[in-house]
């Protein structure tokens, strides 16, 4: 075609137009021309280009305007962000009646597209990058099918952090007393906060930092210089909290830097301090024989505030009896009266002549009628029970358990032995079999039978090697019903006692063994680091009552422990409304190297 001037051109278009209105687009094209708008757009000059190269420009908190030029044109706007703030991009029509935008990454990807935002035509997106650089805002038009003139603009929209809780450095006004804790937020990411803690010199403090809605919490220990002087990110495999461990060289302040992982998570969390220095020994306490030897004589001391008229010795068979201060108590008129103790064991010989005055009798029940008379589960319990037979008949049938009633309770007749309690009765409690075994299961339901059945003190002669959460529990129902649990240390010579023993640590009491001048013996189990309510008695060479009318001598903890069942007794029968626990109280007190000390 040859050159010709603009109006040529359009003359010689405008027939070509009239052309395509008679024959329609076809004849345009048979011409091989294009139709008048197209020519138009190969005319128009295009302001910004639709790639990385372009050269249009926004800055945040600006705006830059353009032009589509033609359909299917498109304007890329480069733009610098940055990382974790949040920016309103826009496209607002001017003469654009449907302006769309999109967002593209520094190599072009698309990361997020609008058309109409919030109820209009114009085009909005809402972005928080997680990097810094730069980005591109696509400026187009919905389905491409549009031109017009235009603005994109960039705002920070980033919300305001709130304000700041606490400050990181001595100046916070922040503190969390040791046995208490405080709760904070990191608002922002990087954010620290301080919590001012007092600490002691030579104690042990846990210092955590646990997350509420923080992910990952780390705590840093300061002084106040703000040096760092321990730190830790999670305290341990299974959780992302913090814990700090720390013995104080000195007693000052120092500071809990409450922060996050790399600094990477905002949200709640709470910081907590207490102290887990180990509580020192009780007084008078000893990892050999607990509180010492136990006596009655002291312990009535005590708890009149006067020394009672110490008696003369009784010798012989009877050297027990003297050093628990058994005959000191007697002469001041107190037997045991009035007070049951449960030996429960292998039963008792009840036709034992030195023990049938002394058996407990079951007032609410009827001998032999077959009747439940008292309603307590067990027909005929009229002398106890036998949990191993599952009878109302707990005769021994080993031994052991008669010689331990002998102790406690044998008749004062003038023949054989006499009890530490003598006034006191014997409820027999068959837990163990003929060969002195027995389960813990038995031995717990003896101890619940013991205590619903009106018995103030229960001797446990007995033990094994491992605990029974059962049987701690049925101790525990005793204790807090007001009845003294005995119990043997053990023969084992070990270091610490053996079970059910060791639940002294928190109830009842547990009985070492020492020989007529006083001193531990080999067999005896010790008393362990750990405080506990532990006493010695006589345990070695013991007389007392044996089966079918018979006496003799055997030596364990099993024997101590029926000296101290008879001896709370004692204290039971003159002051019967102390709690068991005030009774454990007194014993150890008054035991010879206890601390001398008792409030009832």
């Amino acid at each position: 075609m040859p050159v010709v001037e603009r109006d040529g051109l359009a003359r010689r278009l405008g027939g070509l137009e009239r052309l395509g209105a008679a024959y329609g687009p076809w004849a345009a094209q048979a011409y091989g021309l294009p139709e008048a708008h197209g020519l138009a757009q190969a005319l128009a000059v295009d302001d910004y280009a639709a790639n990385t190269g372009t050269t249009g420009r926004v800055a945040v908190g600006g705006s830059s305007t353009g032009v589509l030029e033609v359909r299917r044109d498109r304007d890329w706007f480069a733009v610098d962000l940055t990382a974790n703030r949040t920016y309103a991009l826009r496209e607002t029509g001017v003469t654009l009646s449907d302006p769309l935008l999109r967002l593209r990454s520094a190599s072009g990807a698309l990361l997020a597209t609008n058309d109409d935002a919030e109820g209009t035509r114009h085009s909005l997106i809402l972005y928080t990058p997680t990097a810094s650089g730069r980005f591109y805002l696509e400026a187009g038009a919905f389905r491409d099918s549009l031109t017009g003139s235009y603005r994109v603009s960039v705002a920070d929209v980033t919300p305001a952090p709130p304000p700041d809780d606490f400050a990181a450095a001595p100046t916070t006004t922040g503190s969390v007393p040791v046995g208490g804790s405080r709760t904070g937020t990191l608002e922002v990411l990087g954010d620290h906060d301080w919590f001012s803690v007092a600490v002691t010199a030579g104690r042990t403090y846990d210092f955590q930092l646990n997350g509420t809605s923080l992910a990952d919490p780390a705590l840093v220990l300061r002084d106040g210089a703000g040096v760092q002087l321990a730190a830790n990110d999670d305290a341990g495999s299974t959780t992302r909290n913090a814990l700090i461990t720390y013995t104080a060289s000195a007693t000052t302040t120092l500071y809990l830097d409450a922060g996050a992982f790399a600094d990477g998570y905002t949200g709640t969390y709470t910081v907590v301090a207490t102290d887990q220095t180990p509580p020192p020994p009780p007084v008078g306490f000893s990892s050999v024989d607990g509180y010492g030897e136990a006596s009655v004589a002291r312990a009535l001391d005590l708890l009149t505030g006067q020394p009672l008229a110490r008696q003369a010795p009784l010798g012989g068979v009877f050297w027990g009896l003297d050093r628990v201060g058994a005959p000191t108590a007697w002469a001041a008129g107190v037997t045991g009266a009035g007070i049951t103790v449960a030996v429960v064991d292998t039963g008792v010989d009840t036709l034992h002549t030195d023990l049938d005055a002394s058996l407990w009798t079951n007032p609410g029940e009827i001998a032999g009628n077959g009747i439940d008379d008292d309603n307590n589960g067990f027909i005929d319990d009229s002398r106890g029970w036998d949990f191993v037979s599952n009878d109302n008949d707990p005769m021994d049938l080993n031994g052991h358990g008669t010689h331990v009633a002998g102790t406690i309770a044998a008749e004062n007749n003038g023949s054989g032995q006499t009890g530490v309690a003598y006034g006191a009765r014997i409820m027999p409690v068959r837990v163990l079999d003929a060969a002195g075994s027995g389960t813990y299961a038995a031995i717990a339901n003896g101890v619940r039978y013991a205590t619903a059945n009106g018995a103030r003190v229960i001797n446990l002669s007995l033990g094994g090697g491992t605990g029974s959460p059962d049987l701690q529990a049925a101790i525990q129902d005793a204790a807090a019903r007001g009845v003294v649990v005995v119990m043997a240390a053990g023969n084992d010579g070990a270091a610490t006692v053996g079970y059910p023993a060791a639940y002294a640590a928190s109830v009842g009491m547990a009985v070492g063994a020492v020989d007529l001048n006083g001193t531990m013996a080999s067999f005896s189990n010790r008393a362990g680091s750990t405080p506990l309510d532990y006493v010695t008695a006589p345990g070695v060479n013991i007389y007392s009552t044996l089966l079918a009318n018979t006496f003799g001598y055997l030596s364990g903890t099993s024997m101590a422990t029926p000296h101290l069942a008879g001896l709370a007794a004692l204290i039971l029968s003159y002051r019967p409304t102390l709690s068991a626990a005030q009774v454990e109280a007194l014993i150890t007190a008054s035991a010879s190297h206890g601390s001398g000390v008792f409030t009832a």
